[in-house]
């Protein structure tokens, strides 16, 4: 997130059991803080233990805590100054493995967006706060269609004989099946705007628990959270990146919670 106050990108990541990292210009980043002293201010106490912060909107509105924080499947917290974190007194959401966090600033709402599933697979459902204590009942808001099968089979075909890309998967049509991954929603302009990382399942993982395949990264709009249109007719709006191109973004990918705004730009930062 871009910091008016004080004037840096910040992010927080995953790794490590949560780390944090700033930029003045958001393309070369520092960790102010190191060793124990980093993880006394990326982590907040849970009853299962320590739990690391990477889910972090920042609440203008709110003087006094402005940073809050989901942890998933287990509650919420807050900051003042998003390093030092308390445990909130809200009870939790059961989700699966992927989640995402953002602030309407408009409405002011909390959009908690995270996978369960749905038709086809997995899918993205929903759960807002005005608050962020007071938390809607979940629902499913976004899922893969028959069109996105079609397109799949299209799209695992043209992956599979383009020479360029990473990895050379095994192929079995008879697993092929497209679903959600995970999908961010932010507010912009009147609009909300989702990128959902669409997987695309081309044959089972050696164990034959699992499938592998690839994600791309579509974009999608809505006026209510509800009802969604597919935009640019389901084109890629992130994708991997070619062999030998020093990226690496080469296989799986996955959208930000929302892109940093800054002037007249929005920067979406992908893993």
């Amino acid at each position: 997130i871009w910091d008016p106050e004080t004037e840096t990108y910040r992010i927080w990541l995953t790794g490590g059991g949560g780390t944090y990292w700033e930029s003045s210009d958001g393309l070369h980043w520092i960790r102010p803080y190191a060793g124990e002293e980093e993880a006394k201010r990326c982590q907040v106490r849970t009853a299962e233990g320590e739990r690391g912060i990477h889910l972090v909107v920042r609440d203008p509105e709110d003087a006094e805590l402005p940073f809050k924080a989901v942890l998933p499947s287990t509650g919420f917290a807050a900051s003042r100054d998003g390093a030092r974190w308390q445990l909130l007194e809200v009870p939790a959401i059961r989700t699966s493995d992927e989640q995402n966090i953002s602030l309407d600033l408009r409405r002011h709402q909390f959009i908690y967006t995270f996978k369960l599933r749905g038709p086809y697979g997995r899918a993205v459902w929903l759960s807002t706060s005005r608050d962020f204590a007071a938390w809607s009942e979940p629902r499913l808001i976004f899922h893969a269609d028959d069109v996105d099968q079609l397109l799949g089979v299209e799209r695992i075909r043209a992956r599979l004989e383009d020479a360029r890309l990473l990895p050379r998967y095994a192929n079995d049509p008879a697993v092929y099946n497209v679903d959600v991954y995970n999908m961010g929603v932010f507010a912009y302009e009147g609009l909300y705007l989702g990128t959902p990382a669409m997987f695309h399942a081309v044959a089972p993982t050696p164990d034959g628990r699992n499938r592998e395949g690839f994600h791309l990264v579509q974009l999608v709009s809505s006026r209510d959270l509800t009802s969604w249109q597919r935009v640019g007719r389901r084109e890629t709006f992130i994708g991997p990146s070619p062999v030998n191109s020093g990226a690496y973004d080469l296989t799986q990918i996955i959208g930000p919670s929302a892109p940093a705004m800054r002037d007249d730009e929005l920067w979406f930062y992908y893993s």
